[in-house]
């Protein structure tokens, strides 16, 4: 088990607990607090001290969390919307994979660029060029002939004029 689910484990104790008793209100500070550890992995004392916690206060890291009830339900609501999307993912990878995985190349090419560094762009161009995904394909195809028209004989015009036939 990962430190962020023993985090979530202990923080949906709390939870439960605590929607016992009237609490202090969530606030954006808290939101912020668990955006920044679930999601970007963050410290749990830098992201306190980030939201205006003393170094004092935020060195204690969790004991802060397990005391505080709005902190709790904040994580819990982070958590269970992570799951969600998590849900999401995984069902749209299930019904369409294809699809998934141009998704999952076009936002890591994304993060190159805003991060400004090339990393497994060659990746990216080798499973983009696939020929079920045709990525790097365009749109609308320009300067194809078509040999052979569609449709039945029929519809094709009849010319209005007769072509002498040769007695040779």
């Amino acid at each position: 088990m990962s430190v962020g689910e023993k985090i979530i484990e202990v923080i949906a104790k709390k939870a439960k607990h605590a929607a016992k008793r009237a609490v202090k209100p969530v606030t954006e500070e808290h939101r912020t607090i668990a955006r920044n550890v679930l999601r970007k992995a963050m410290p749990i004392s830098k992201a306190l001290e980030l939201a205006g916690y003393s170094a004092a206060q935020s060195r204690k890291g969790m004991c802060i969390v397990r005391r505080s009830h709005a902190l709790s339900f904040a994580f819990s609501a982070e958590a269970e919307k992570i799951a969600k999307e998590r849900e999401i993912r995984a069902a749209t990878m299930q019904a369409d994979p294809w699809r998934a995985r141009e998704e999952r190349i076009i936002a890591r090419l994304d993060s190159n660029v805003k991060s400004g560094r090339d990393r497994a762009v060659q990746s990216c161009k080798l499973l983009g060029s696939h020929k079920a995904l045709t990525l790097w394909e365009p749109e609308y195809k320009t300067g194809i002939v078509i040999l052979n028209a569609p449709g039945p004989a029929s519809m094709l015009p009849t010319p209005d004029f007769e072509i002498p036939e040769d007695d040779n």
